[in-house]
Formats: structure tokens, sequence, C-alpha cells
């Protein structure tokens, strides 16, 4: 049973590692036009989006061999999606015991993909390295930036600090970190990269691959795998630390 304490310590060491190795971040590769595809995930969650924009958003994934599709509950079968959401003010004063718990319970109940939405423009520093912390002990494969509905997106320095803290907690990569909101060009997906994202969800993937083709080299690969991810047609995303995972593949 982990304890407010406990995890008080945990963030507390990870924040002294932060401040003796400010400017640590890993290195990344330069990306090809297939490597910048499977950091994709292809996204259209507007409410009042349509079957014939969501046929194309999946024809657009295969085409582009984008490494996961993101829509709406009612675009995907929502038995194999397993979701809970806990009030960011929980969060924020301090409970951490109660987020480790509903994210642990999500981790239990699936074994899929548990992706952790800290919607970060909402947070302090502090918050963002609490949240982080918290998320991988309780077991998230995925810390990601935000729903992209609240406030400014992902930021290159809200990145940067998410992955130092993934590797503080967790060392060799075994947590990803997702940018979202925001990202909307090559470029712009470049410099998530470089700041430690090893996923970015868009839903301009179409564009970033056109230019990621004319700046690198190489056709699409096929899949190694994709997920599916919902957000509540009921939830508000504004304030919220969304949970989120998946059981079957799309």
């Amino acid at each position: 049973m982990v304890s407010q304490v406990d995890l008080q310590k945990r963030i507390v060491e990870v924040r002294s590692r932060l401040q003796s190795n400010p400017n640590t971040t890993p290195g990344k590769p330069p990306l090809t036009p297939p490597a910048t595809a499977n950091l994709i995930d292809h996204t259209l969650v507007k409410t009042d989006a349509a079957k014939d924009q969501i046929d194309r958003l999946c024809d657009e994934a295969k085409r582009h061999s984008f490494c996961t599709v993101c829509v709406r509950p009612q675009w995907v079968k929502c038995a194999s999606t397993q979701l809970a959401i806990a009030k960011i003010g929980v969060a924020c004063a301090g409970k951490f015991v109660e987020v480790f718990d509903d994210i642990a319970a999500v981790q239990r109940a699936t074994p899929a993909l548990l992706k952790v939405i800290l919607e970060t423009s909402q947070l302090t520093e502090d918050e963002i390295v609490a949240g982080c912390v918290v998320a991988v002990l309780a077991g998230a494969d995925y810390v990601k930036t935000s729903t992209g509905f609240c406030g400014p997106g992902a930021t290159v320095e809200v990145v940067r600090l998410m992955r130092r803290v993934v590797e503080a907690v967790a060392p060799g990569g075994g947590v990803g970190v997702k940018a979202s909101g925001g990202v909307r060009t090559f470029k712009d997906l470049m410099g998530m990269v470089e700041a430690g994202a090893s996923r970015i969800g868009t839903s301009n993937g179409v564009a970033i691959m056109e230019e990621s083709t004319v700046a690198g080299v190489g056709g699409a690969e096929p899949l190694s795998k994709t997920e599916g991810e919902c957000l509540s047609s009921a939830e508000s995303p504004c304030g919220l630390l969304t949970l989120m995972g998946s059981k079957n593949e799309y």
C-alpha cells in the first residue's frame, strides 16, 4: 500500500535530481518519413465529427502508416476502452494517494497502454513534476501534456521537463511522453521529439507527413501496432486529469 509520505518522498527526490542535472535531455536521431509517421496519433476528437470524417481519418492513417487513430467513444467499441477521470484539483491539492489509486485502478483493469493526461497548461512546474512521478509509479505507460481543448497545448519546455522526470523515475525509456496540442508542422514535431516526446498527438498528420517527405527520405513502413484512444463525450476536458487506455488495437 503506497502512502502519501512515500509519494511525497519520491517527488522530492526527483525534484532534487532535476535541480542537480538541469539540462539533460535524451538525444534523438534525424527523422525519416517512416519514423515520423510512427510518432503520430492521427486525431479527430471534435464533438460534431461525422462518419465520413472518421472514414477519411482512418484512410489517411492507413495511407501514411500513422501509429494510431484517436477518436471519441462513439466511434470506437467502448467496451474495449478503459477510462477514468479525477479532478485536477485533487492533484493540485497534493492528494497524491487519491490520484495514484485512480491511475493504478485503471492500470489493473486493462492490459492496454495507459496514457495519463496532465493538462499541463493548468499546472505549475512543481505540479507537473508531481503528476508525472505519481503517474509513472502507478503504472502509466505514457504521460501526456494535454487534451488540446484547455489553454495552450504542448510546449518544448514542458515536454523536456516531463521527459526528465520520467527518466528520473523509470530510467531506460520504458515510459513514453506524448506531446499534444499545437503540433501543426514538421518543425513543431521535430522540436517536440528533440525535447523528448516519443509520441505526437495531432490532427494535422497528413500535412506533417507531406513536409516530412520533402525533408526526409524513404517511404512508409507498415504499422507495428495501433491503439484506440477516446475522450468521454460527456467530459469537460478543461480542468481534468484524464486517464486513458484501450484494450484493443485499431
